[in-house]
């Protein structure tokens, strides 16, 4: 659905005034309270509105699929529902053959039009890397979209993952905050240039297997840039298992003894 532009540049703009005002430590009670329920009704009305959305129309990824990890809708509520995605398996944005928005678009009803409108991210929160498996959320309907996004930019909604990498990790290291900066034809990199950016961690094992070291390690991502995962551990020289995009030369196509 077309909000209008500037609908959508006030409805983005309020969203990142929320974000800044919730880093910043200055999200008060009441703009909390009256900004929720703003978005809210934006949500609702697009709702009242709604028609079907015209998508694409080839399903990549059904349940007849025999070659691949299938993704599983694990916790379904009436607006609402969290599904598990496998490793390979794109959220959105048709770069890869296995999207998970065609996949969840196979699955569910027709009279859903967010899970076919890209103007709204196909009703997904949030996203997860290619090469990752992981939990994600996805509304069902617009006011559960903009209730979401509005909790996620609030801090309402902690973002928490598991992940090995090379080389140990120092058990002292608690925090990354680097600047990422990404562009359409380069890759995300790391340094005092773009956005500033925020993972926190704590170091859960090390390991040994023949000769490499790995470490696993529990995060917390405060922001939700492009790649900040496995750029930000990439950066201080602990890339992430199997990021064939950010380990070094040599290194990736060692992984597969824990992949």
């Amino acid at each position: 659905l077309d909000l209008g532009a500037a609908w959508a540049d006030l409805v983005q703009s309020s969203l990142g005034v929320v974000w800044a005002c919730n880093f910043a430590g200055l999200l008060t009670r009441c703009f909390f309270t009256a900004a929720g329920r703003a978005l809210r009704h934006v949500g609702a009305d697009l709702d009242a509105a709604s028609s079907a959305v015209s998508g694409p129309t080839d399903v990549v990824g059904t349940r007849t699929q025999s070659n691949s990890t299938l993704p599983e809708v694990i916790l379904e509520l009436t607006d609402r529902l969290v599904m598990m995605k496998p490793p390979h398996w794109e959220v959105y944005d048709r770069q890869t053959r296995l999207q998970l928005s065609s996949y969840l678009q196979s699955v569910m009803e027709d009279s859903i039009p967010i899970l076919r409108d890209a103007s709204h991210q196909f009703g997904f929160l949030h996203r997860l890397d290619v090469p990752c498996s992981g939990l994600v959320l996805v509304a069902t309907s617009y006011q559960a979209y903009y209730d979401l996004q509005f909790q996620l930019r609030a801090g309402r909604i902690l973002r928490d993952y598991v992940i090995l990498c090379h080389g140990w990790v120092h058990p002292s290291l608690h925090e990354i905050s680097a600047h990422l900066h990404w562009t359409a034809e380069a890759p995300t990199s790391a340094g005092s240039q773009g956005k500033f950016s925020r993972t926190l961690l704590t170091v859960a094992a090390h390991a040994w297997h023949r000769m490499y070291a790995v470490s696993k390690v529990c995060i917390r991502i405060q922001t939700g840039r492009r790649h900040q995962i496995r750029t930000h551990f990439s950066h201080v020289g602990h890339p992430t298992i199997s990021d064939g995009d950010l380990v070094q030369t040599g290194r990736s196509g060692r992984n597969g003894w824990v992949c």
